[in-house]
């Protein structure tokens, strides 16, 4: 199986899948600090602090998305 790259390097390696996949991404969140913070999960699904991270900044910004993902952090941990 490939390696993941890193998170940072997100956007070029999903620019060699598809250019499509970045197009969608800037189109559906406008918002820089969001898009970062969701392409570091999508790069790394398996690592928690980035979805802890995502959910930390959606719960600030009152979204309902963040609880339900700080639940299903919480469960994983059960």
């Amino acid at each position: 199986p490939e390696e993941r790259p890193p998170a940072k390097s997100l956007p070029k390696f999903l620019a060699k899948i598809n250019p499509q996949i970045v197009a969608w991404f800037d189109h559906h969140f406008p918002d820089a600090k969001e898009r970062h913070l969701l392409k570091n999960v999508v790069a790394e699904p398996e690592d928690r602090e980035h979805r802890k991270a995502y959910a930390d900044w959606m719960e600030e910004r009152g979204s309902p998305r963040g609880e339900f993902m700080r639940l299903q952090l919480q469960n994983d941990e059960t």
